[in-house]
């Protein structure tokens, strides 16, 4: 069964002309094609003091009634990494309506670290979730020219995505649901 699933261009990330689908954007295109994920793999690890490696694994239902697994997708979100990258950006303030950017103070640094320290562990949960979700609908991380570079952020742009039913009527595929379920 096909569904249409319409996407705004600020439903996506720009990063360089490559536009890579938002969280939500993602868990619509999974709910799209009946995508589900196995809970043994879920796991977040700690590795050294401040970096998180999520991994997840998509599934979704087979022709014949089986659960046709994703490989497993690990993300790794590093507070320190993540630190440095604040430090070489800076940080943006708005003054009379133009933007500035200045560098980072000590004490903004460390209430950084401590956010970043806050959310790691979920960030690489969902970095590893995203992950599986593009492995088992077998779509590239960024669309490249997906949308014009001055087009507004109300711009769409579907995509068809289809889902497998399974018919439990067949003898067949209601005794191989049966064997998964038990």
């Amino acid at each position: 069964m096909p569904e249409a699933i319409v996407c705004r261009k600020d439903e996506f990330h720009d990063i360089s002309g490559a536009y890579m689908p938002r969280k939500e954007t993602l868990d619509k295109f999974a709910q799209a094609c009946g995508i589900s994920y196995n809970p043994t793999a879920e796991t977040t690890r700690k590795e050294g003091s401040s970096c998180y490696v999520g991994s997840a694994q998509g599934m979704v239902m087979g022709p014949d009634g089986k659960q046709i697994m994703g490989p497993i997708c690990e993300y790794e979100f590093d507070v320190e990494v993540r630190l440095e990258e604040l430090k070489l950006k800076g940080k943006t303030a708005w003054n009379n309506g133009s933007k500035s950017t200045r560098p980072y103070t000590d004490q903004e640094l460390a209430a950084e670290r401590i956010q970043l320290m806050k959310v790691g562990r979920m960030r690489a949960n969902t970095g590893a979730r995203n992950r599986a979700t593009i492995a088992i609908l077998g779509m590239q991380t960024g669309l490249k020219n997906l949308f014009d570079k001055n087009a507004s952020d109300h711009t769409t742009v579907t995509f068809l995505f289809s889902r497998i039913i399974v018919n439990a009527k067949n003898e067949m595929v209601l005794n191989r649901m049966l064997d998964n379920i038990a």
